[in-house]
């Protein structure tokens, strides 16, 4: 700032560039502090997401059908029931390789046995 005759502080134009550039600055500063912040925070959420996968991938049980094997005996086995519901979640989680109908499976063809959705525990 410059002091004019009058008294009035005039501002120096350099040091009104040295504001606009500070001001420019410090947005840019608050920006990418957000924009770092945000992915920090995706980051995590991606990160639980896979962990999340992860476990679920684990608690899935591989089994190769054999002549012997019956929707309703792999249900009770490892759900705990032979109702509908169970023996059907098995079917329906390997429906993209069985087929259209529980029936078509063929002996020697791997499925899996998903883990129990809550709305099928303690049932």
């Amino acid at each position: 700032m410059v002091q004019s005759n009058s008294g009035i502080h005039i501002m120096s134009h350099s040091h009104w560039n040295y504001l606009q550039l500070k001001s420019l600055l410090d947005k840019a500063i608050d920006a990418l502090t957000d924009r770092d912040e945000k992915a920090a925070a995706r980051k995590a959420e991606l990160e639980e997401k896979l962990a999340d996968e992860a476990a679920a991938k684990a608690a899935i049980i591989k089994h190769v059908w054999t002549n012997q094997d019956t929707y309703a005996e792999l249900a009770y086995k490892h759900c705990g029931s032979m109702k509908e519901a169970y023996w059907r979640l098995i079917y329906e989680h390997n429906k993209h390789i069985i087929g259209d109908h529980p029936n078509h499976i063929k002996t020697g063809t791997e499925i899996e046995i998903p883990p129990l959705p809550d709305e099928l525990k303690n049932k």
